[in-house]
């Protein structure tokens, strides 16, 4: 019998959109003699659909025309089976799955939010837990782990909304300009800029506060080389993917020439570290897999490196607990191809989910009826 497997994507995120990528991705490649691929879209208002035509790209061109040819439906477990579920009088359905593989990118998602929500309803789900995810979106709180575990990152500071400008100044005095200014909860390169000064640094801070409370503020490599490298947990541990250079045209990578650029593709997902430099891919190669182990990511991640050309030094710059497309590129270049991944994902979604049915979560007791007599007591 084929694994059903639900695709939950989308969600309110400025990642939505490529969320949806990602999931057209992944039920193109899963195995369909292993598995059954169950989509189900959560829009940007919360309303979660199911049919046919999400699984064409060209139909999210006009979501108005898309939410009419879908239906309305939400999740439950009837008998201890989860079941995607459409209840109306004249007609209705449920679908019965085995596993949620969460495809969501940045807030309301990745962030912990679809762990949260599976944790709820006992639902089996891939990808790390709600905790690893909420740490893996909060790049304040991340650096500040990463930094007290003894990882080396790059000068920052974190900024918060409703600080005084007096106070935000005194943290932006113990950096040196130029600086990099991005949003705390945010992912694929959104709202990120470089500032050479004290000016046009609050200038994109006002802009940058518009996705959030929390801002980043760091320190600007001018001689640096950004390399990636993803980790996958297994059975017997984790395991570490090629590592990657990503190339881009400007000072920064955004997400016009990530994404929309017509050579996007060719410039950022291409460029491999070779045996050239076999010390440096093996040290961000054990790092990633040190850094997955204190965050104890699950399925897959991918780890973001900055490589001080002139210092020689190399620093966690951040992670990502469900990376675009899951850097099913950086696991080809290893022999691993995207189908073989997805297998592995949800297998080790699976096996976790097994460990947590062994886990207590009951304890014989008492106290409502203490508290039943209790507070007939004071009723009486």
């Amino acid at each position: 019998m084929k694994i059903r497997v639900l695709c939950m994507f989308g969600g309110n995120s400025v990642e939505h959109e490529i969320s949806i990528l990602t999931a057209m991705m992944v039920m193109e490649n899963l195995d369909p003699n292993r598995y059954e691929s169950i989509p189900c879209y959560v829009s940007k208002h919360g309303q979660f659909y199911h049919g046919e035509a999400l699984r064409q790209l060209a139909n999210y061109q006009d979501l108005d025309l898309l939410y009419k040819r879908l239906r309305p439906v939400h999740i439950e477990r009837r008998n201890g089976q989860p079941q995607l579920v459409r209840s109306q009088a004249w007609f209705g359905y449920s679908i019965p799955f085995d596993i949620v593989l969460p495809l969501f990118h940045g807030v309301n998602g990745e962030d912990g939010c679809a762990a949260g929500f599976c944790r709820m309803l006992q639902l089996p789900f891939c990808e790390s837990d709600l905790l690893s995810s909420a740490i893996g979106q909060d790049k304040g709180i991340q650096k500040t782990l990463l930094r007290e575990a003894g990882f080396l990152i790059t000068p920052y500071a974190e900024l918060h909304k409703e600080e005084k400008m007096e106070q935000q100044k005194e943290k932006l005095k113990l950096l040196t300009y130029p600086l990099i200014v991005k949003p705390a909860l945010l992912g694929s390169s959104i709202g990120i800029e470089k500032v050479a000064d004290l000016d046009a640094c609050f200038s994109a801070l006002e802009r940058a506060f518009a996705y959030g409370e929390h801002v980043i503020v760091e320190e600007y490599i001018e001689k640096v080389r950004e390399l990636n490298c993803a980790v996958l947990h297994t059975p017997y541990g984790y395991r570490s993917s090629a590592v990657e250079e990503v190339c881009h045209e400007g000072d920064l990578l955004d997400y016009e020439e990530k994404y929309m650029g017509s050579s996007s593709k060719q410039t950022t997902k291409q460029q491999r570290i070779w045996l050239k430099e076999e010390d440096l891919v093996i040290e961000i190669q054990q790092m990633s897999v040190a850094v997955a182990r204190l965050f104890e990511i699950h399925g897959v991640a991918r780890i973001d490196y900055l490589y001080d050309v002139e210092k020689k030094q190399l620093y966690v710059n951040e992670i990502n607990t469900i990376p675009g497309s899951l850097s099913c590129y950086l696991w080809e270049w290893e022999g691993v191809g995207f189908t073989q991944l997805l297998d592995l994902i949800i297998q080790d979604g699976i096996q976790e989910y097994r460990k947590r049915g062994k886990q207590i979560t009951s304890y014989s007791s008492n106290v409502l009826q203490e508290a039943a007599i209790a507070l007939g007591k004071k009723t009486a």
